[in-house]
């Protein structure tokens, strides 16, 4: 019969049978945990990043670095209205209370049940990737999380702005308008509906 359909088996999420045994697997965006039973929701399991000092609108530089802060876990960026999902484009030196700013090279996932692996660029001068790291990225539908690395060097943050519903491009038929919690379909001639899908 095997042991995941026996019920001897302890997975808390997916259990596959193997010759003599069985191994735990989780569902798609979940992780299964060091004891090879459990699994973690990073959209549920994170930690909260509240900071405004390292949104794109801060000029302030601070002497807080993410080398201090970041531990290869995962974290939800809520430092108010700018300061909500990482920075998809090049950030100027100084910004985001950072000597050197880390902005995220790739494309937040469209798919909220998988994690993503992107890459962070940090700012030096003129180049504007000149450290890097890998991150991963789950997509929880009202917000991201990132699992973060330490940066490679003192003085670089990775930098925030404000979240953008449009950033999946939901509407099929328009153009989309985020807005303060929200967005708006701007439907093209001859679709209506929320998505200008009819």
């Amino acid at each position: 019969i095997g042991a995941c359909k026996d019920g001897s088996a302890k997975c808390q999420e997916v259990c596959i049978n193997t010759p003599g045994s069985y191994k735990c697997a989780c569902r798609g965006g979940n992780i299964l945990q060091k004891d090879m039973i459990s699994c973690l929701d990073p959209c549920t399991e994170y930690t909260q990043i509240s900071d405004k000092t390292r949104s794109i609108s801060a000029n302030e530089i601070t002497t807080v670095s993410d080398i201090s802060l970041m531990n290869n876990t995962w974290y939800r960026f809520n430092g108010g209205a700018d300061s909500q999902m990482m920075v998809t484009y090049p950030v100027d030196v100084f910004k985001c209370g950072a000597l050197w700013p880390g902005w995220l090279a790739s494309k937040h996932p469209l798919n909220s049940q998988k994690i993503t692996t992107g890459k962070v660029c940090f700012r030096r001068v003129d180049d504007n990737c000149y450290w890097s790291r890998l991150i991963h990225i789950k997509n929880c539908q009202k917000f991201y999380v990132y699992r973060l690395p330490k940066p490679p060097a003192p003085y670089l943050r990775y930098c925030t702005t404000k979240y953008d519903f449009c950033v999946q491009n939901p509407c099929i038929n328009g153009s989309c308008h985020s807005q303060h919690d929200t967005f708006h379909c701007q439907c093209n001639a001859g679709f209506t509906g929320k998505l200008c899908d009819s």
